[in-house]
């Protein structure tokens, strides 16, 4: 739980996370929030009451949110950023199987 800011910042660099069954709520921000960050699963978590996103990652590749749950936040349920412009090369960024309401 977190009264100002972000619930978990990935740092940049960060890989190898999984992270499973846990719950986030009350973030002022996103409630995860990372960049840079590559081979990063989130599974079966919830997301509750967070100022901007549930989860919020940028300019990272292979990033999997699957069965989870995203619910009372203010701006966007899921929002992953990623790949290559130039080369046009995906970034494996995923979100399977959620549910994303008010």
């Amino acid at each position: 739980m977190s009264i100002g800011g972000f619930v978990l910042e990935l740092e940049s660099g960060a890989s190898d996370i999984i992270i499973s069954g846990l719950s986030f709520a009350h973030g002022q921000y996103n409630l995860i929030s990372g960049s840079g960050v590559s081979n990063v699963t989130i599974v079966d978590s919830k997301f509750f009451n967070g100022g901007q996103a549930g989860v919020s990652i940028s300019d990272s590749y292979d990033v999997l949110v699957k069965s989870s749950i995203v619910k009372n936040v203010g701006c966007k349920g899921i929002n992953l950023i990623g790949g290559d412009r130039v080369t046009l090369e995906h970034g494996k960024l995923r979100a399977i199987g959620n549910s994303v309401s008010k």
